[in-house]
């Protein structure tokens, strides 16, 4: 249970995915690299060795469940914020994963208890410092934190029209501020993870492309769209570009032993 009185960041972000569970994998989800990767394959394609795994922000399981069809041996957990999207991945994953609704800054995990925590595209949603403290404490040593954000570069094309239009339609509402951005800066995150016991940052930046027929699914998934007046709305959706592109950043760092 969720003891401490939510921000007004959290209690935005529990309405929007009452509202919407799984539409992270309904709208960046269906973003394609070159290869035909989505963002969930190019963070699973670093999960290379054995031991459990724990996917923090875990949304409607779509991770879990990726990873589970690639090692259905491998014990995982996860945890989310949002009881909505506790509630979809429960259906989706059945009683074999244990889910917890909790923050990241407060993880109801035991110390050193899994070589590889996972986080896609929530990291930067969290307090970063308590949250990667909180991470580094339940990650083994040696263990690995893989980690999909946003780089800075902001989306482009179609997409990036979307998001100046949705800007533009919110323009004099009040919208509660949901998001860290130094988790899309590489010198701002390199210090936060060394301050909380990480060592060995690599990154990896990666194009998603996205096809005319997501963007209805994308407008959607942009935090404060329950915010907009429909007209401006429809005009959002009137985007017209051929492609939409967003560049995601995976981040990779190993758990410092603690001398």
């Amino acid at each position: 249970m969720l003891a401490t009185m939510p921000s007004d960041a959290e209690r935005s972000l529990r309405r929007f995915h009452a509202r919407r569970p799984g539409a992270t994998e309904r709208s960046i989800g269906l973003g394609r690299t070159r290869a035909g990767q989505s963002s969930y394959d190019l963070l699973l394609e670093h999960v290379d060795g054995p031991g459990a795994a724990l996917d923090v922000g875990c949304g409607d399981g779509g991770l879990l469940a990726r990873l589970r069809a690639r090692d259905p041996d491998r014990p995982c957990a996860g945890c989310d914020l949002s009881e909505a999207e506790l509630a979809a991945a429960r259906a989706r994953l059945g009683d074999g994963v244990p889910l917890a609704q909790a923050r990241g800054q407060a993880l109801p995990h035991p110390s050193g208890s899994f070589p590889w925590v996972l986080s896609h595209l929530a990291l930067m949603l969290m307090p970063l410092e308590a949250s990667l403290r909180e991470l580094r404490r339940v990650v083994t040593e040696g263990g690995t934190l893989l980690a999909v954000v946003q780089s800075e570069l902001p989306p482009q094309g179609a997409f990036g029209e979307l998001a100046a239009r949705m800007a533009a339609g919110l323009e004099g509402v009040a919208v509660p501020e949901i998001g860290d951005a130094r988790a899309s800066d590489r010198e701002a995150l390199d210090a936060l993870l060394g301050d909380a016991g990480f060592s060995q940052v690599r990154y990896r930046d990666v194009r998603l492309r996205f096809a005319p027929a997501t963007w209805s699914p994308l407008f959607d998934s942009l935090y404060g769209v329950d915010l907009l007046p429909e007209a401006a709305r429809a005009h959002a959706l009137a985007a017209t570009g051929d492609e939409g592109m967003m560049e995601v950043r995976l981040v990779r760092a190993e758990a410092t032993a603690r001398g």
